[in-house]
């Protein structure tokens, strides 16, 4: 499909036909990987950086989260082909099946006793990947090698470092987010095929990841749909691009309503999952986060940038500054409807857009040619907002868990074999019924007779 606004070709003669022209070569700058020789660079430094963050997830094993835990046991029950790994992959919008997915192939390959080696390997990937990415997209808006210098920022952040080796999807979710604005903010520039992809693919992904971060993914795609309705583009072009924007956020959803009709028997099941008030707060580990100044400050940078490009009618960085500012207004919302715990990936997102939203301020202020000062400014005020938050995370009131996730797992355990014992001396042939996701981190990946998943008491 041609992306063009004229409706006819010109004429070609033969003679220009046979000539030969040669081929159209963009600026190393132009893309995020650049050429072949920054691909090997980028795939070496998201193995050693991955490898980094692994080696420390592994001494932080019995910190894990609760989501890492819990997503380790149903890749087991998922390899043990068990109906119970079938509704826990896809029977809640809370625990959606993508992060499942991805550490599916290394769980495959990892003893279930060794721990949630295989959530801890995929956040370490994913929080690798999302500074990689960082880095390429200022690489692309003219900030050159010392964009790392405001890249790095992110690794000083204690939430950033925690959601890398804790085995949550906290970092998927990021990479997919800065994936998507970077995409919208683009294409919006830029009118590019490749940018309305990322886009497409970034909000797909990211609404069977988080389903915190789906109505975010949605503004994303508002705003394309908003800047082609308002257009001089003709209507053709316009389908086309609704059709490659919406098409598979459309089509992942479907997909999820579809195993739930083939494995729950409803297809709109995952969805009774948000039908919950603020009385469950107290059943859900953890008292959410807290908005911080850090935060405050990451979302009144977007602002900033909002009113800076309305002032010179950029509709790039308009977007780019309200995808930044929504993240807060989304935490905030998420909090007042009895939702804090899901606040986490919303806020984990603030700081990383909050750096796009400045360096592209900075372009947009230099005509797309930053100085040494102006990055030498980003970076030590990122640096700054970084080491503020370690600082308080340090003083501040942040207690530990006793021995963390894990290790709670690990001493309920013990239960089991009390229980097994009291209901043995009730009845010689005994089921218990473990009901909810917290069955996995209770029961663990071992199947033990007469205890039994119960995710909606269907047993077939």
């Amino acid at each position: 499909m041609a992306f063009s606004s004229r409706s006819d070709p010109p004429a070609i003669r033969l003679s220009d036909a046979t000539k030969r022209v040669p081929p159209v070569r963009e600026r190393a700058s132009s893309s995020i990987l650049g050429g072949p020789r920054s691909v090997v660079a980028v795939l070496f430094g998201l193995l050693l950086m991955t490898a980094i963050l692994f080696a420390g997830g592994l001494r932080r094993a019995e910190s894990a989260s609760r989501e890492g835990i819990v997503g380790e046991a149903v890749c087991r029950q998922l390899i043990a082909n068990t109906t119970a790994g079938r509704q826990a992959l896809v029977g809640s919008a809370w625990w959606p099946p993508l992060p499942t997915l991805v550490r599916l192939p290394v769980a495959a390959f990892v003893e279930g006793e060794a721990g949630p080696l295989a959530s801890i390997l995929v956040s370490a990937l994913f929080g690798a990947a999302a500074l990689l990415l960082l880095h390429g997209i200022l690489r692309e808006w003219g900030f050159g090698r010392w964009g790392w210098l405001i890249a790095a920022a992110p690794v000083l952040s204690p939430v950033f470092l925690k959601e890398c080796v804790n085995g949550s999807s906290g970092t998927t979710a990021l990479f997919l987010a800065l994936l998507s604005a970077y995409g919208l903010t683009q294409w919006l520039a830029r009118k590019k095929l490749r940018f309305l992809i990322y886009l497409a693919i970034g909000t797909a992904l990211l609404l069977i990841t988080s389903v915190e971060m789906a109505p975010w993914a949605l503004l994303v795609l508002l705003g394309v749909v908003i800047d082609e309705s308002f257009s001089p583009s003709k209507r053709w072009y316009k389908e086309a691009v609704f059709i490659l924007a919406v098409f598979p956020p459309l089509y992942v959803a479907g997909v999820w309503m579809l195993l739930n009709w083939l494995v729950m028997g409803d297809a709109l099941y995952f969805v009774r999952s948000l039908l919950v008030s603020a009385a469950v707060q107290d059943l859900v580990p953890g008292s959410g986060p807290e908005i911080a100044a850090g935060h405050l400050a990451s979302a009144g940078i977007s602002l900033l940038l909002v009113i800076l490009a309305a002032a010179r009618r950029n509709r790039a960085g308009i977007a780019l500054g309200l995808l930044g500012f929504a993240l807060l207004l989304l935490a905030l919302a998420m909090g007042a409807r009895g939702f804090p715990w899901a606040g986490g990936p919303v806020l984990l997102c603030l700081f990383p857009l909050a750096i796009l939203g400045a360096s592209y301020a900075v372009t947009l202020v230099m005509n797309g040619r930053p100085t040494g000062p102006a990055v030498a400014a980003i970076a030590g005020v990122a640096l700054a907002m970084s080491g503020a938050e370690a600082l308080r995370h340090r003083a501040g009131p942040y207690p530990e868990p006793r021995a963390g996730e894990y290790g709670l797992a690990t001493e309920r355990n013990q239960w089991l074999s009390r229980i097994e014992r009291h209901v043995l001396n009730q009845s010689r042939c005994p089921t218990v019924f473990v009901c909810g996701y917290d069955s996995f981190p209770l029961l663990g990946a071992r199947v033990r007779p007469g205890f039994v998943h119960s995710m909606d008491f269907n047993f077939d």
